[in-house]
């Protein structure tokens, strides 16, 4: 499901830099991005995610956790892989809490640590991890998980309008301004966890708080309740196949629409251009997936399918 547009994504970019020079980081990052190394590149250099390939980096955490997860189940079996998801759910967060420790001791940036401990698959492990218990320890039979999923989401919810108001939000030349009504709108777009989760140190326990919403959202949708009926929804499962090409092309159709308008995002006009931009992101995904991804879809269906023989198979929209 990855590889077709991703390494189509990379082909594009790569004619685009041999004819035009453009994107102008292609030439430093090429390699890194070809071998899933991105994001390992990005940390482990200190570099900056560049806006191109800014998204690309999750997309290398993954193939790392596709290339070491078969070892350990394989290695693993029973008990001992139960204690291996177990530990991974309890220390990587600690581990996260760690590098925040050392990180302040040594006097860094915590933009660089935010930074740091978004990208580093280590440090993101335990999101697999959480994945993978939901399947290897059937907590999917779990019926009641909406109603624990509600109130996790709710608290988050009160941590977040808590954050605006005891902690308003920088304006952009880092001055704090508690009459500022559109950083105060900004920040709340953000539901109180900002890019990198820096302030107060979200880090740490944010990406817990982000796993345990992700896995008990999966484990609701297994069962019939209230949330089930509206995400399954015409729309939303629409927007559910194409969200990978959504993904993917979001940020160069982004480069065009600033290229091509002045855009005040805080203003009517604006409103409309963000519209049009949603509307744009969609159509690139809808043509990227019939008429190019599907192509490979069908083959790797007919190639490498589990279906019975005699029985069609069609291609899965996320799988």
């Amino acid at each position: 499901r990855i590889f077709p547009l991703y390494f189509g994504y990379l082909g594009i970019c790569t004619i685009t830099y041999l004819w035009f020079r453009e994107p102008s980081a292609f030439g430093d990052n090429w390699v890194y991005l070809y071998t899933y190394t991105y994001n390992l590149y990005v940390w482990l250099g200190g570099r900056p995610l560049e806006f191109f390939f800014t998204h690309l980096w999750s997309l290398s955490a993954e193939e790392q956790f596709y290339f070491i997860w078969p070892f350990v189940i394989f290695f693993a079996r029973g008990r001992a892989l139960k204690w291996i998801l177990f530990a991974l759910l309890v220390l990587i967060p600690l581990s996260r809490f760690g590098a925040h420790y050392y990180a302040m001791r040594h006097g860094m940036r915590p933009q660089d640590v935010g930074i740091g401990l978004y990208v580093a698959t280590m440090f993101q492990f335990d999101g697999f991890a959480a994945g993978a218990a939901i399947a290897y320890l059937r907590l999917d039979r779990w019926k009641g998980a909406h109603r624990v999923f509600i109130a996790l989401f709710l608290l988050t919810l009160a941590y977040a309008v808590y954050s605006m108001i005891v902690y308003p939000p920088p304006v952009v030349h880092g001055e704090i301004d508690t009459t500022n009504v559109t950083a105060t709108v900004r920040q709340g777009l953000s539901f109180g966890f900002p890019l990198f989760m820096v302030p107060r140190a979200q880090y740490v326990w944010g990406y817990s708080v982000m796993n345990a919403l992700s896995g008990l959202l999966i484990i609701s949708m297994c069962h019939p309740n209230f949330l089930t009926r509206f995400l399954e929804n015409r729309f939303l499962c629409y927007v559910g196949k194409l969200s990978y090409g959504i993904y993917v092309l979001h940020l160069p159709i982004l480069h065009f629409f600033g290229s091509w308008f002045d855009i005040d995002p805080w203003s009517w006009h604006g409103a409309g251009i963000l519209l049009l931009y949603g509307a744009a992101v969609i159509g690139a995904a809808h043509l990227s997936f019939h008429y190019f991804e599907k192509f490979f879809l069908d083959i790797k269906e007919a190639r490498f399918s589990s279906t019975q023989p005699g029985k069609s198979a069609k291609p899965s929209g996320d799988g």
